[in-house]
């Protein structure tokens, strides 16, 4: 499914650029400036780690427009002149700039000098801080900063704030906010089914793996889409209707969760008929193309729902559709295909393009065949296909590259034995 996620992210990279204004990049700097070899000194490190302290259930666009009052107001992060400013001078004057929160600022700012001392302590322990960050992998840093029973506990910090803070500091890696976890959560993207800050670290990761984009771009991406004063699109109260991402979205596109659902997603025209006639009028090969595939789809989804899965219909096209199916563990993309079978003729072909499908993309095809009076409704692994089906690529010729397969009654046969969903 890498091809299909990394789509989403070019989709949200070009609505932000020709959407939202005055969109913050400094955490994108950040990363490619440690990319090209700068060291963070320790005032840029107290610095980032201030940022995200402040940022901490206040708007980031309130302490933005703040940056060079903060700077002031924390002397321009010389340690030792912060560490004799007093916690009650430091809370005034962020709440004169209108930057405190009433449940955290306080207990920062009382603790800001110790924070200090560990910063200082990590410097003496691994000859800076730059050599600390970057000893370990950024999740075991988070731990040895964030873990109530480490040495290096920063004090009213926990795994987002210490996430945030190395993203300052151009470390990859994801803060797991509510806005990261409200759009990967399962009633929305359905990328993260646990809340837990390390689940979401962990999906990012193996996500930026798989598609190729940095976690820093990931989090920058999703958070500017969802975040107060920017995007503001995927909210507590989602914009739906404003979303350009909402085929990949389970709350804009309902799943189809029962049998009432699925007539209302697709209408069956002549496809009906079949049920009030007499089978041995063969009606699957009256219908029409459309009224065919139509008909296709809607057992195709009842016998998806009686294997335990929910179904998305993403995008239709002749034959070939693209179906999003999930369960409780994971989302897959199918591709879906149908083919009337015809007994009275030796050459039963049946096909797909393989520009519109593979086994990377892809976790299943959905493969529908009419055979006389009955119908087979085929749950067929991405790898079987390329496995089993014929490679054909007419080198040379106008014919696209497909991957077809002749059917018989023996075929047939062993593909129902085989994959049919019950």
């Amino acid at each position: 499914m890498a091809k299909y996620y990394k789509k989403m992210f070019n989709i949200l990279d070009r609505y932000l650029k020709d959407k939202v204004e005055d969109i913050d990049t400094s955490i994108l700097s950040a990363f490619e400036d440690r990319k090209n070899g700068k060291i963070f000194n320790f005032k840029e490190h107290l610095r980032g780690f201030i940022y995200a302290q402040l940022s901490a259930l206040v708007s980031w666009k309130k302490i933005k427009s703040n940056l060079a009052n903060i700077d002031n107001i924390f002397c321009q992060y010389n340690k030792e002149k912060l560490k004799q400013k007093s916690a009650e001078d430091l809370i005034t004057e962020i709440t004169e700039i209108k930057c405190n929160n009433p449940y955290t600022t306080k207990n920062q700012m009382r603790s800001l000098k110790a924070n200090i001392e560990t910063f200082e302590k990590i410097e003496k322990d691994f000859s800076g801080i730059e050599k600390f960050i970057t000893c370990h992998s950024p999740i075991n840093i988070v731990k040895l900063l964030a873990d109530s029973n480490s040495t290096y506990k920063l004090r009213y910090s926990g795994v987002a704030l210490v996430c945030e803070y190395l993203r300052n500091m151009g470390i990859d890696i994801v803060k797991p906010d509510v806005h990261l976890k409200r759009i990967l959560a399962p009633d929305r993207l359905n990328l993260v089914s646990s809340k837990s800050d390390y689940a979401v670290i962990g999906k990012c990761k193996q996500l930026s793996n798989e598609i190729g984009i940095s976690q820093i771009k990931i989090d920058y991406l999703l958070w500017n889409y969802c975040a107060k004063g920017y995007g503001e699109v995927c909210t507590k109260k989602p914009k739906c209707e404003k979303c350009v991402i909402s085929e990949y979205c389970l709350n804009n596109t309902k799943p189809i969760n029962n049998r009432q659902d699925v007539k209302k997603v697709f209408i069956v025209k002549k496809a009906t008929e079949y049920q009030k006639t007499d089978t041995k009028e063969n009606n699957f090969y009256k219908m029409d193309k459309i009224s065919i595939r139509n008909y296709s789809e809607h057992i195709a989804t009842e016998k998806l729902l009686n294997n335990g899965y929910k179904f998305i219909n993403i995008s239709t096209g002749r034959e070939y559709s693209l179906f999003r199916i999930t369960n409780n563990n994971e989302n897959m993309l199918a591709r879906f295909m149908f083919y009337r079978f015809n007994p009275k003729v030796k050459n039963n072909y049946a096909w797909i393009l393989k520009k519109n499908f593979n086994d990377i993309d892809y976790s299943y095809l959905v493969f529908v065949v009419y055979v006389v009076n009955s119908v087979h409704v085929l749950l067929i692994p991405a790898s079987d296909v390329i496995d089993k089906f014929e490679s054909r690529d007419y080198e040379g010729l106008k014919s696209p590259p497909e991957w077809g397969i002749n059917l018989s009654y023996q075929i047939i046969n062993f593909l129902i034995a085989h994959y049919e969903m019950k």
